[in-house]
């Protein structure tokens, strides 16, 4: 993984799943949740934090429909603004009936490459309008069409954590399709096992401990998807190598926090560790210890 693909992937650990339809009252989150991330980078001498991520939930209404507007902002802390300043937005808006979306913008800044995407989702079509900006000259205005659910990366966040965990436990795998810029790609997710996790500065967890892997999705130019400028992802080990790249460890209860994650990149390797969550919708059963 490049180095300066570090923060699609960690927006991308937090996301899965192509799953049947969940009802609001199983979603184990709330408007009002926040949780803040710490992100450690380990490269020769360089062991150290490096950058936070913000994430929140609120309540808000689209054309009558009430949804969920999710916020992910990644920031790298004023030291290492020197060397690899980043700035990231990526946020969603879900309905609070099924958790599909129907708005998604993202704006980034790392280093000197800049990106911008708007997707507005048409759940009675499944059609995604989209426009891409890349840089001060690229800009893309298409259509996707696949006749599936399409997720973006922020809506996948929240998609994930509404999963059963006993079934992946179980050894059923779960797929989600996702659009990534002009991409289209499908993560694949699998249990790994449980176990105990200590996570520094906020005590020892029962987790659930997943692995993630990413393939190219190769079938959306058919029927309509057959005009679209939507590419096929041919660089993806640009962002992911390997089978396994991401390892995610999930809170063993009713919240399903993302509790922290490892990432292979380029050079040296990427660890992620929730610092705090507040107004979370259950009790943190998973905690056993400080």
């Amino acid at each position: 993984m490049k180095i300066e693909h570090i923060f699609p992937a960690i927006a991308f650990f937090l996301l899965m799943y192509s799953v049947p339809p969940v009802k609001c009252q199983e979603m184990p989150f709330q408007g009002g949740e926040n949780i803040s991330m710490v992100v450690h980078y380990k490269w020769g001498v360089i062991n150290a934090d490096i950058a936070k991520l913000d994430y929140s939930v609120s309540d808000v209404s689209i054309n009558g429909e009430k949804c969920y507007h999710v916020y992910l902002s990644g920031t790298t802390y004023k030291f290492w603004d020197n060397f690899f300043k980043v700035r990231d937005v990526y946020e969603t808006k879900v309905s609070v009936a099924d958790c599909t979306p129907r708005y998604f913008h993202r704006d980034v800044q790392e280093g000197s490459y800049t990106a911008s995407n708007v997707f507005d989702f048409d759940p009675s079509t499944m059609k995604v309008n989209i426009r891409v900006e890349k840089g001060k000259d690229y800009v893309l205005d298409s259509t996707l069409f696949t006749g599936g659910q399409i997720y973006d990366i922020v809506s996948a966040i929240l998609r994930i954590r509404c999963v059963d965990f006993s079934s992946i436990v179980a050894g059923k795998p779960v797929v989600l399709t996702i659009a990534m810029d002009r991409n289209m790609v499908d993560a694949r997710f699998r249990f790994v096992c449980r176990e105990k996790r200590k996570i520094d500065g906020l005590g020892t967890f029962n987790t659930v401990k997943l692995a993630a892997s990413v393939r190219s999705r190769k079938d959306h130019y058919k029927e309509e998807a057959a005009s679209s400028q939507f590419d096929v992802l041919n660089n993806a080990s640009d962002v992911f190598s390997g089978d396994d790249d991401i390892v995610i460890w999930f809170s063993d209860d009713s919240n399903r926090l993302p509790l922290c994650f490892e990432t292979p990149v380029s050079v040296g390797s990427v660890r992620g560790r929730i610092k705090t969550v507040s107004n979370q919708k259950y009790p943190i059963d998973s905690k056993i210890g400080d």
